[in-house]
This record gives C-alpha cells, structure tokens and sequence, in this order.
C-alpha cells in the first residue's frame, strides 16, 4: 500500500500534488479501500452483562462481535487477537 500511496498515477505531472485530477481522486478511492480491506483488530471495551463489548475502530459503530466486515463502514476485521 506504502508503493501506490506514492505511485503517480497520471504520468503527466511531475509533482503529484494534482488535488483536484480524477486521477488523483480516483487514486485516493483505491487507497481507501485497500485501507478498509486490511483487517483492524475491533476495540474492546469493559464488559457489560456479562459479556465483552466490541466497536469499529475506524467509524465507531457499536456491537460488531464476530462480523467479518463493519456493517455501518465496511472495515474488515481481524478477531485473532481478540479475547
């Protein structure tokens, strides 16, 4: 991801500093979504009834326990960790 963050897409500029190019835009979309497909590891907080409670931790939403992808902003999750 570090390689296309820096990957001048357009080929015409030279400065890549094209804030309003489609390419550029287009460029940013890919990045976004590279960076939802790379699994984060949800946030646990204290245990209520009885039980963990887990959060996004990208766009906050509550009760995600045991999805595979944020229902509310499509992060993928990694639950290796988790206890």
């Amino acid at each position: 991801m570090k390689t296309i963050k820096y990957l001048n897409f357009c080929g015409l500029c030279t400065t890549g500093d094209c804030k309003n190019c489609a390419r550029k835009i287009a460029k940013d979309k890919v990045l976004e979504l590279l960076e939802k497909d790379t699994d984060k590891q949800p946030i646990e907080h204290t245990k209520q009834v009885g039980f963990p409670f887990y959060e996004c931790p990208v766009c906050g939403e509550k009760d995600v326990y045991a999805e595979k992808f944020c229902s509310e902003c499509g992060q993928k999750f990694n639950w290796d960790n988790t206890k």
